[in-house]
């Protein structure tokens, strides 16, 4: 499925990634989140042609959290995969997907693939380097423990995605993936594979280049990940990844609460806002926050 908010210009290019599946058993869910452009019409029209089996939905303006629970509610296939309106896929992807799936067993949620920057060279992603047993692993495994903060797509089972729908904060319009990946390592985990099946460029108004200041445009839902990410880390860290990951948790926080007019920072928060701001700053400009 795909959540979409004024992208016309980008969906061709995935829509034609999808005509080009050696493997067209799949449906392609859209979800229009509001959008003023013509996807409505677009979309209309790549389903009148009838070459893949396209289901269309629009909604009002309520974000990507709010998109993709709609869609996730209104799934019937046993596996879902999100793709974003600005990638693509290769033209076997579906097919390295079933082929997949055919492997895993009862205790996975699904398969975690890695993804390539067309702008990136060096951004193809080594998964090859951990070790066998990461045949089963949570997707938080690869930032907090194996440090491969990079893009993933994942192919999840629709169930447990129904039972564990995110939440949806008012007058917000976002929140990370943190929350519901730490939900799905408590009931299993995931295959990953050293293949990637989709190809991505960075939009200058996208999620991805944004990601600092939509946290800080949505510091309830950042607050409520940070909050997961925490209890992931103290679960599961030791020593100085703990130190560290924890240490940048914190920080966010601080900024997070500043920013939020509900929550308000206590004495030792507001004496260390300065330092965190720089801190924040620091990372941001690094990426690695």
């Amino acid at each position: 499925m795909t959540p979409t908010f004024n992208r016309e210009n980008e969906l061709n290019k995935l829509y034609k990634s999808l005509l080009k599946q050696t493997n067209k058993d799949f449906i392609w869910l859209v979800i229009d989140d509001g959008s003023k452009d013509n996807t409505k019409k677009l979309i209309l029209s790549f389903k009148s042609e009838d070459l893949i089996k396209i289901d269309y939905i629009y909604q009002d303006n309520m974000g990507k959290q709010s998109a993709i629970n709609l869609a996730v509610n209104l799934v019937k296939t046993k596996w879902l995969l999100i793709l974003d309106s600005d990638d693509w896929l290769i033209k076997n992807a579906v097919e390295i997907i079933y082929d997949h799936l055919n492997k895993i067993s009862i205790e996975h949620n699904g398969v975690v693939f890695p993804k390539r920057n067309l702008k990136n060279s060096n951004n193809v992603i080594d998964f090859k380097k951990i070790k066998a047993e990461f045949s089963c692993s949570d997707i938080l495994d690869l930032k907090y423990i194996f440090n491969r903060n990079i893009e993933t797509i994942s192919v999840i089972k629709t169930e447990l995605l129904k039972k564990n729908n995110t939440p949806v904060f008012k007058g917000e319009k976002f929140l990370d993936e943190t929350y519901f990946y730490y939900r799905l390592s408590e009931v299993g985990c995931f295959l990953v594979s050293h293949q990637p099946i989709y190809e991505f460029e960075y939009l200058e108004n996208g999620w991805t280049n944004n990601i600092t200041q939509i946290w800080i445009e949505n510091p309830k839902g950042s607050l409520f990940s940070i909050f997961y990410g925490k209890k992931y880390v103290k679960e599961h860290l030791t020593g100085i990844k703990r130190i560290k990951s924890l240490t940048k948790l914190w920080i966010r926080e601080i900024v997070m609460k500043y920013y939020s007019k509900d929550i308000k920072l206590n004495f030792v928060e507001y004496f260390l806002l300065l330092p965190s701001f720089i801190a924040f700053s620091y990372y941001k400009f690094k990426k690695s926050i």
